[in-house]
């Protein structure tokens, strides 16, 4: 429902529409730029030039991130734990988020395949690379026990999960700039 301004009970505020038209344009602009490198992929069988551990981190981080988007936007436990640590109402998250995540996720795993199915050489990910993830699993399975067992609430929880996907997020491209600068070449990597 709109919400009208201050002042002119004939003004409806434009704002939330706004946001959701440019909510969408995100998930459109987004999601669009996942299927070039599916494109890429098929067209040449192969995954030569892709970095695993860049779809290993990828992968990492959409689990997360569709996670506490769903359960915020779905549960009703965790909703009321934001309320309380915020002290808002507004979850911020919107039918788009959960679109857009979802959407990654699935097509993450999508790419994930292509790697099963199509030429990849010797690649693999990297020896580092398990090990960071290592550490970002045992912390999720970590942040996913201790409000299972009531040390902190469901919302600390998933923001924990949340902190996970931007590390992600941060680091995903660093083993894909990698792998360029030794090939010297970004043939396999759409850019």
């Amino acid at each position: 429902k709109p919400r009208l301004l201050q002042g002119s009970p004939s003004m409806t505020d434009p704002i939330p529409t706004l946001s959701t038209v440019i909510g969408w344009i995100y998930f459109f602009a987004w999601s669009i730029s996942f299927y070039f490198q599916v494109w890429v992929n098929w067209r040449r069988k192969s995954v030569i030039g892709l970095s695993f551990d860049f779809l290993a981190y990828n992968i990492t981080g959409y689990i997360c991130y569709t996670t506490f988007n769903c359960a915020l936007y779905w549960n009703a436990t965790v909703r009321a734990d934001y309320e309380r640590d915020t002290g808002s109402k507004n979850i911020g998250v919107q039918p788009n988020d959960i679109a857009f995540a979802i959407h990654a996720l699935v097509i993450t795993i999508f790419t994930i395949y292509q790697c099963f199915i199509y030429e990849r050489a010797n690649q693999k990910v990297s020896l580092i690379a398990r090990i960071i993830l290592g550490c970002m699993w045992l912390f999720m399975i970590i942040v996913t026990i201790l409000p299972a067992t009531g040390v902190i609430d469901w919302y600390q929880g998933l923001t924990f999960l949340a902190y996970t996907k931007m590390f992600a997020s941060f680091v995903k491209y660093c083993p894909q700039a990698w792998i360029n600068f030794k090939r010297k070449s970004t043939v396999g990597w759409s850019i």
